[in-house]
C-alpha cells in the first residue's frame, strides 16, 4: 500500500456523499482523535471538489466566526479596553510599591505578586484568548498550542495561591502577633513554580495537526 491511499465514494442517488478515508502512515494514529469535519473537508479536498490554492488558505489563513461576524468589534473594543486598563492600573500597582519599598512588608509582598499575575493575563493572555474566541481555526503555531493553556492557567493559580497565602499569614498573626512572617519573596517565588507544576499536564493531553500540511501530504503520497 502507498504512504497515503484514499477512496472517496460517488455521490448516492439521495445527493448525499458518503467519504471514506484510509492512510497507511506510520503516524497515523494522531488522526484517532481529529473531528470528523476536518477529515470530511480533506475528503472534498481528494475528491477534487475544492480549489487547491483557495483550500490551502482557507486551513492556513484566519478564518472569523460566522456567528459573530457582524458584532466581532464588539468584543474587540471590550477586550482593548480591559486589556488596556489592566496594563495601566497594574503598573501602577507594582511602580507604586516599589518605589516607596512597600515590598518589604508581607502582605505587599503578595500585592505586587497579584499584580504581575494579573499584568500577564491582561497583557498576554486576555488578547490571545480573544483571537482564539473570534477565529474559527488555530494560526498560532505549534508551540502556542501547547503552551497557551499553561499561560491561561498558571497566572490564576498564582493568584489563588496568593490569596490563600494571604490568608494564612493574616491568621498567624492574629493568633500570635509575636509569631514571625511568612517569607514574602519566597512564597511569591513559590506560588509562580507551583503554578507552572499544576499547569504542566496540559501539553500531554494536546494533540496538534497541522491540516495544510496533512492535506498536502495525503494528497501527493508524501507522508512522512
Amino acid at each position: 500500500m502507498s504512504p497515503a491511499e484514499h477512496h472517496v465514494a460517488t455521490p448516492n442517488a439521495a445527493g448525499d456523499e458518503d467519504y471514506h478515508l484510509a492512510a497507511s502512515t506510520g503516524g497515523g494514529e494522531k488522526w484517532k482523535d481529529v473531528p470528523d469535519k476536518y477529515l470530511l473537508a480533506i475528503a472534498n479536498f481528494l475528491a477534487g471538489h475544492v480549489n487547491d490554492t483557495e483550500d490551502f488558505e482557507r486551513f492556513n489563513g484566519p478564518i472569523l466566526k460566522a456567528s459573530i461576524k457582524s458584532v466581532y468589534w464588539l468584543f474587540l473594543i471590550q477586550y482593548a479596553a480591559l486589556a488596556l486598563l489592566g496594563v495601566l492600573m497594574n503598573i501602577t500597582i507594582i511602580v507604586y510599591i516599589m518605589y516607596h519599598r512597600l515590598y518589604k512588608d508581607v502582605t505587599h509582598a503578595f500585592i505586587t505578586n497579584l499584580a504581575l499575575c494579573h499584568f500577564v493575563q491582561c497583557a498576554l493572555v486576555l488578547p490571545i484568548s480573544l483571537m482564539v474566541m473570534l477565529i474559527q481555526n488555530w494560526i498560532f503555531g505549534q508551540f502556542l498550542c501547547f503552551f497557551l493553556p499553561m499561560l491561561q492557567d498558571i497566572p490564576l493559580h498564582v493568584a489563588m495561591i496568593s490569596h490563600i497565602l494571604i490568608a494564612w499569614d493574616r491568621m498567624r498573626w492574629l493568633n500570635d502577633p509575636l509569631k514571625g512572617r511568612l517569607p514574602g519573596f519566597v512564597c511569591c517565588c513559590a506560588t509562580w513554580l507551583t503554578g507552572m507544576v499544576i499547569a504542566l499536564p496540559y501539553p500531554i493531553y494536546t494533540i496538534y495537526v497541522e491540516l495544510g500540511v496533512s492535506i498536502h501530504s495525503l494528497a501527493t503520497g508524501d507522508w512522512e
